[in-house]
């Protein structure tokens, strides 16, 4: 049995090559990370790219909208991670930035609004607008 956890391969991208036997077999060690929040992490950085193009996306998108008289901002949610708002014919859309993204929002101001408690951010069809 394994008394370390292995690091995961830089060509892993997602972690498809760790078996559930590689995870069975590890054993984590006090105050090192546990076989599955190595994964989580691992995909979390093999993500952050496309994060970082998303929210540059946004943020463009956020731009135009003021630009052009309509309504967007930044602001904090209740768990402290900053929030992109911004107000479209179908209603409000909104999108969170982890903290490596934060320099995007630079130029926007902050929302004067709030949240408005739906997701439809989730669902493509906020885009569609005559």
């Amino acid at each position: 049995m394994t008394d370390k956890i292995k690091v995961l391969p830089e060509d892993d991208a997602v972690g498809e090559k760790i078996s559930a036997m590689d995870l069975h077999n590890s054993m984590p060690v006090e105050g090192e990370p546990t076989p599955g929040e190595l994964i989580a992490t691992h995909r979390l950085q093999a993500l952050e790219p496309v994060y970082t193009e998303r929210n540059a996306l946004a943020a463009a998108f956020a731009r135009l909208t003021i630009q052009t008289g309509g309504k967007a901002g930044w602001g904090w949610d209740i768990n402290g991670y900053k929030v992109l708002y911004v107000n479209t014919p179908n209603g409000q859309v909104s999108w969170h930035f982890w903290e490596v993204d934060h320099w995007l929002l630079e130029g926007i101001p902050k929302y004067d609004g709030v949240w408005d408690g739906d997701f439809k951010g989730r669902d493509p069809k906020w885009a569609v607008w005559k």
